[in-house]
């Protein structure tokens, strides 16, 4: 025998029923919009970058494998107590896809990388005047981008900024304005994790015949400045060149890497940079050597034309009694020409 639906005084139980279905409706229906206002929401493209950051764009700083884990979550880690650093491996993953995605989907990242860069250069600004322990490690590592989103941005269809010698200075000033900042507290870095960045050791390879002879010249074209002006400063450019032979090695033995690219913009004296903005002939003809070097890691998607563009701009700014001086980097580009070493001239 079934059960009645509705019995007698089955109206009024069931207006009470409904009363009290709605006011369970409407409670849940308050409830449900706490949860929307209080649940954080997904950035997605943003969890994209950082996932792009992780499985790709930080090889391109690493040297080695231990640098390579430092790179890929110590300093992603760092990041998240330095929005500036945070934003600047955004900027450079989303360039990095930029150069990876559909040409259709190309200015939306290119968009997204600049306005990451934007935010945090004016982020990092404010904070180069106070910089400790709190923060020197996010500095550092954002040094290392620098360096990276300068050279990659520039080659971005459309740029006002394409590769230049003014470009470049500019990029190695800025790193090294973080690098002598930071360098108050180097032993303290040289104590943390990020300690493998600093610890350097050669690749197991012996420089070629021909760039062994490059750095020679250097050598006794620094000292024959320093006998024929007091201006020129011989300890500096020693300082200088030993950093470009040191680093030399990194190139020859993985010609991609961005090792001597960013390291040797990041160790500049700040007499050199100076010595390059009044356009110095000598300082032009160690910068040509750079070129030399960065030309063959011109297959980094950083790096491209730049070697060769720059190294173009240093022929033409040279005198010619100063063009000899730099064939070995116009041999490395595809530009030499006949002209063999020659004699300082009396000027420098």
């Amino acid at each position: 025998m079934g059960v009645p639906i509705v019995s007698e005084g089955g109206s009024s139980v069931m207006n009470n029923v409904r009363v009290v279905l709605l006011a369970a409706r409407d409670r849940m229906n308050f409830e449900a919009a706490e949860v929307s206002e209080s649940t954080p929401r997904l950035n997605m493209e943003q969890l994209e970058l950082e996932l792009q950051w992780i499985m790709h764009t930080h090889k391109l700083l690493a040297r080695s494998e231990e640098t390579r884990k430092v790179w890929e979550l110590v300093v992603l880690k760092e990041a998240l107590q330095a929005p500036f650093l945070m934003h600047g491996i955004l900027g450079l993953s989303a360039l990095h896809l930029s150069k990876l995605r559909e040409p259709e989907s190309q200015s939306k990242w290119l968009s997204v990388a600049i306005s990451h860069k934007n935010i945090a250069l004016s982020m990092f600004s404010d904070q180069l005047s106070n910089i400790d322990r709190s923060n020197v490690k996010a500095m550092m590592g954002f040094a290392g981008l620098v360096v990276a989103f300068g050279l990659g941005s520039a080659l971005t269809p459309g740029t006002a900024d394409g590769p230049s010698l003014d470009s470049l200075i500019k990029i190695f000033t800025l790193s090294r304005g973080v690098q002598a900042v930071a360098s108050r507290e180097f032993e303290f870095l040289l104590q943390s994790n990020f300690a493998p960045l600093f610890n350097i050791t050669q690749p197991e390879i012996c420089l070629p015949d021909h760039v062994i002879a490059a750095f020679d010249r250097l050598c006794e074209l620094n000292a024959q400045c320093g006998q024929q002006s007091v201006h020129h400063n011989c300890p500096v450019y020693e300082r200088v060149i030993k950093s470009l032979r040191d680093l030399a090695a990194f190139t020859l033995t993985e010609p991609t890497s961005m090792t001597l690219a960013a390291g040797w913009a990041i160790r500049a004296p700040a007499e050199y940079l100076s010595d390059l903005d009044h356009r110095v002939p000598f300082s032009l003809v160690v910068l040509a050597h750079y070129c030399g070097f960065l030309h063959m890691a011109c297959e980094n998607w950083c790096v491209g034309p730049w070697g060769s563009v720059v190294l173009e701009e240093i022929r033409q700014s040279l005198p010619s009694d100063w063009q000899p001086h730099i064939k070995w980097p116009k041999e490395q580009v595809g530009l030499a020409q006949s002209n063999q070493p020659g004699t300082i001239p009396m000027e420098t």
